[in-house]
């Protein structure tokens, strides 16, 4: 006989429906299209589709779910775990990966947000030769710390930085982002190293005057 299970403390899990979402149903009809068009340039991105396709559909995998307390159970069907694709998924490994930024990196601090764009000329380049988004990203990160150490050596700059390779329509746009806490000790921001203002200064004006001058050196 099965015990009386206590009322639940959480949400209740309510199954997604894939299949009945505008994006399937967009895939689902043109990602043969795609593919006779030669659109589709990168195995990744063939890969992307397929898993797609099959994320969340209960004929072609599920795990059980069983309560060992009240005895009821449900089927669970595997996702495709892709980014910035499947927009499930893809919200699930933010949130996973925001919390754990939050309780593992992240110093109880004020954050900036940097982006740092390519122009338009150059972002072909990358978009062939992506093995150099490694070499970029790094760049960036010298720029940064360059930057904090001109207006404070004392310190060492604290920021988390990736790479996304599309913009708000979809198209190739290759950007760094960088979340920074500012050089370790500052509370996140950093104060002029001069004893007669000691006021609130940007990190970026020094970034920018770095970038500047190592373009002009290169000119």
């Amino acid at each position: 006989m099965r015990r009386e299970a206590p009322p639940p403390s959480g949400g209740i899990y309510r199954p997604r429906n894939p299949r009945a979402s505008p994006l399937y149903r967009c895939v689902r009809q043109h990602a043969e299209e795609l593919e006779g068009a030669d659109l589709i340039k990168r195995p990744v991105e063939s890969q992307v589709l397929e898993r797609f396709l099959a994320c969340g559909d209960l004929h072609l995998g599920f795990a059980r779910i069983y309560c060992d307390q009240c005895g009821h159970d449900y089927l669970l069907a595997y996702s495709c775990k892709t980014r910035y694709f499947c927009p499930s998924c893809h919200q699930k490994r933010m949130l996973a990966y925001g919390e754990w930024l939050e309780e593992n990196l992240l110093a109880p601090v004020p954050h900036r947000q940097y982006v740092f764009t390519l122009p338009k000329l150059v972002r072909p380049f990358f978009r062939y030769r992506r093995r150099y988004l490694g070499s970029l990203c790094r760049l960036v990160a010298g720029l940064l710390k360059a930057g904090y150490t001109a207006m404070d050596p004392r310190g060492q700059p604290a920021f988390v930085l990736y790479v996304q390779t599309f913009g708000d329509l979809v198209t190739f746009n290759p950007h760094m982002t960088a979340m920074d806490g500012g050089n370790a000790g500052h509370a996140g921001a950093i104060t002029c190293p001069c004893r007669g203002c000691r006021r609130r200064i940007s990190p970026l004006r020094h970034v920018q005057s770095v970038a500047a001058a190592a373009r002009d050196s290169t000119l």
